[in-house]
């Protein structure tokens, strides 16, 4: 036989595999049988024989010496033996191994099969009740329609993939579903009886506006989403220019959410979080915001006239030109907020913090600014001074600093501002910018007036100012007092705050 024939029969021949033996032993059991107890007696008699016949040739006579060489012999071949056994073992145990790889790789690409085509499958399914969702928001029927919002809002919370385009939807459906646009303001006729003229007589009254069912139930979804601005959300929800009247958005996320121009009178924002929101020039008269999360929110040119919105937070706010008349803002912060031209008429101030807020050219007409925080706060122990507010996952570090007596952390600018017949009754004006601010008939009982620039401010008519109170301020130049004021001023030596223009260093 040649060489080459020779090779391919070896690469031909394949080792039957301990399983193969297995099934052929079990197949003949009783022939198997005979063959182990066979091969078990040839390795007894070749263990006994042949040391024999190996230590004969040598003629030993001394027969400890020939036992002592037949065992040696006997356990070497003992030992040949076992290693034979040892190597057949590695083989089979080599063979079992590759066959187990090899089953393990076709398990795992028949798994990754498996899992590629059940997400084909899953996708399949959620895009298929994606579809039937959508279909559903388009049905006249309100069950239907609410049964679509809810089943996108489950798809939402499955498929990361599919997060984004349901909360465009929904924003989409609301803003044209209950559009300020698309909505025109409808009179009912309600029938009134003059008891007097005893007569009965029509009378056309504005129809009270309510967002319908499912307008409500998509706010419900996108208030609960799972994701929220800057937390899984690179892009603002857009509910602009919607009606949203009477609403119910309390403790809802709608951080950094576009609300410009939307219709929120009446609305329940209790607790709501619009951190960030776009607020321009939308209507909140009326609107309940206790304890409404509203820090660095743009509200330029909105409408709170009549808004209940103690206890809140406007922290860096925007309010420039915004229409607050009558609000109530006691005990809200309003730390660094831009309330350049507001009109606060008559609105209430109490307790609230304006360190640092901008009211230049503001009206405060009427306004109640009584234990209002507008320039140094004095505190009483010495201790870590922090504004803070509430939330669900524990506190929001508004500022923080040193806590001492009169420490200054914010200066108020009030340059301009219309006070005329506020109530500044304990108002801390420490260090205010008062210039060219307009205070006839306001409220100044045991207000600070420490170190305040009062540049031609007109006090004219003014009610319980003091001299005492007026010796204190850093400058009174062109200053408009009730001549008896002014004239006890200068009769206690302090016409120089009259008379001596000020510099221009803070």
């Amino acid at each position: 036989m040649k060489l080459q024939d020779a090779y391919g029969a070896y690469k031909n021949y394949k080792v039957p595999s301990l399983s193969k033996i297995r099934d052929t032993a079990s197949e003949h059991s009783k022939t198997s049988l005979v063959i182990i107890i066979l091969l078990f007696l040839l390795l007894l008699l070749a263990l006994q024989y042949i040391p024999h016949y190996q230590v004969a040739q040598f003629n030993i006579t001394n027969q400890k010496d020939m036992a002592d060489a037949e065992n040696s012999y006997r356990a070497t071949l003992a030992q040949i033996f076992g290693g034979i056994a040892i190597a057949i073992g590695l083989y089979y145990t080599w063979r079992r191994i590759s066959i187990s790889e090899k089953e393990l790789k076709a398990t795992q690409k028949n798994l990754a099969i498996t899992q590629k085509n059940l997400r084909v499958a899953q996708e399949g399914q959620i895009t298929e009740r994606f579809t039937r969702a959508v279909d559903q928001l388009g049905n006249p029927a309100m069950e239907i329609r609410l049964g679509g919002i809810y089943a996108l809002e489950r798809i939402a919370n499955e498929s990361e993939k599919d997060y984004w385009p349901i909360m465009e939807i929904l924003t989409a459906y609301v803003r044209k579903n209950s559009s300020i646009d698309a909505i025109e303001n409808k009179n009912v006729t309600l029938l009134a009886i003059d008891i007097q003229a005893n007569e009965s007589k029509q009378k056309e009254v504005p129809e009270t506006k309510k967002i319908a069912l499912d307008i409500q139930a998509v706010l419900t979804v996108l208030g609960r989403r799972k994701n929220t601005f800057y937390d899984g959300e690179s892009n603002s929800l857009n509910l602009s220019h919607s009606r949203l009247q009477a609403a119910d958005l309390e403790k809802a996320n709608f951080e950094g959410a576009d609300l410009e121009g939307a219709n929120l009178e009446g609305a329940n924002l209790v607790m709501t979080h619009l951190e960030e929101a776009n607020l321009r020039n939308a209507h909140l008269e009326e609107a309940d915001f206790f304890e409404t999360h509203l820090q660095q929110a743009n509200l330029g040119g909105a409408y709170l006239e009549k808004t209940y919105i103690t206890n809140s937070y406007l922290v860096e706010a925007s309010l420039m030109g915004a229409h607050l008349e009558d609000a109530d803002f006691r005990w809200t912060h309003l730390e660094g907020a831009d309330l350049v031209g507001a009109y606060l008429k008559r609105a209430n101030l109490e307790g609230s913090h304006l360190e640092g807020s901008h009211l230049i050219e503001a009206n405060l007409t009427e306004a109640n600014l009584k234990g209002a925080y507008l320039g140094k706060v004095e505190f009483e122990e010495v201790e870590p001074y922090v504004i803070s507010s509430k939330e669900d996952d524990g506190i929001r570090l508004i500022a923080a600093g040193k806590k001492t007596d009169y420490e200054d952390f914010f200066e108020i600018e009030l340059k301009g501002a219309n006070l005329a017949s506020a109530n500044l009754a304990s108002a801390n004006l420490t260090r205010a910018d008062l210039s060219e601010a307009n205070l006839p008939r306001a409220d100044l009982s045991e207000a600070n007036l420490n170190e305040a620039k009062l540049e031609s401010t007109n006090f004219k008519g003014a009610k319980n100012l003091t001299v005492d109170q007026l010796s204190k301020v850093k400058t009174l130049y062109n200053t408009k007092l009730d001549p008896e004021i002014e004239a006890e001023l200068r009769a206690k030596g302090f016409g120089y705050l009259l008379d001596d223009k000020p510099d221009d260093k803070p």
